[in-house]
């Protein structure tokens, strides 16, 4: 909507805090229903945090919801929900016509984002652990962070790295071996350090701005290798590196309201 001129940042940075003031978790839902108390809504987003899986079916998995209360908590808060392009319009930014337009192009838009149709640059060759992460780094950005993402789905090759405030790598060795590195100016890594690291914003220097934004790509590609695992492939994770970004490769841009990003995979 931005990139059409619909909407300015102003305008959906508005739309998405009202978002996040009337939406409600559904850890919030459970609660209210008596289904679950505080302390394990606590744990169920703990271990969230290092798993790609919904709150719902991890509350299920550990034994604390039943999956017929799941169904009537996921249909609950599906019912109630404020979605961004509704809070536009409430907000007077946008009109019900532009809105349904604007919902059908962004249905054709998203075609191109699913991991199975996404075609990689030929110097990735058909890296399946790439694909991965580039499905999960937007879902572990919203479950980590708190934060809507976009993934640009059309991968440059660079020589040369952008220059940003915080650098992460983390190496794939085995069959499909890559370097994969995140790039994010301050104001993203500063929301994935705060919410890897559970620290407030403002406690991140330097050094901590790093280390989180390498435990964030730590999960994220983590978990991409799990589900290459799962599918028959000898993958090994390598510990983040913040003292050599890879100069080259093929870039994927990041795009936020809080900021933007690079995701640089760099095959070996």
């Amino acid at each position: 909507m931005i990139e059409n001129g619909e909407v300015d940042a102003g305008q959906l940075r508005e739309a998405i805090r009202l978002m996040k003031r009337d939406n409600r978790s559904l850890g919030d839902y459970a609660v209210e229903a008596g289904w679950l108390t505080e302390a394990e809504t606590v744990r169920v987003n703990a271990a969230q945090m290092q798993t790609d899986r919904p709150f719902g079916l991890l509350a299920v998995e550990m034994g604390l919801l039943e999956q017929e209360q799941l169904q009537s908590l996921v249909a609950k808060q599906d019912a109630e929900k404020l979605r961004v392009g509704e809070a536009l319009v409430q907000l007077g930014h946008l009109n019900e016509t532009d809105l349904a337009r604007l919902l059908e192009q962004f249905k054709a838009d998203q075609a191109a984002y699913e991991t199975g149709d996404l075609q990689l640059p030929a110097a990735l060759g058909d890296r399946h652990v790439v694909k991965v992460v580039l499905d999960l780094m937007p879902r572990f950005t919203m479950r980590i962070a708190r934060l809507h993402l976009k993934v640009e789905p059309e991968g440059e090759s660079v020589t040369e790295a952008p220059s940003l405030a915080a650098a992460a790598t983390v190496g794939v060795s085995g069959s499909e071996a890559v370097d994969v590195t995140l790039l994010c100016d301050r104001t993203l890594g500063e929301h994935l350090a705060a919410g890897a690291s559970g620290l407030d914003r403002r406690m991140l220097d330097e050094g901590l701005l790093s280390d989180g934004v390498g435990e964030f790509l730590n999960v994220v590609v983590g978990n991409a290798l799990g589900v290459a695992e799962r599918e028959g492939m000898d993958l090994a994770l390598e510990p983040p590196r913040f003292d050599e970004t890879p100069s080259e490769g093929v870039a994927f841009r990041l795009v936020s309201v809080e900021g933007e990003g690079v995701l640089l995979f760099t095959p070996r």
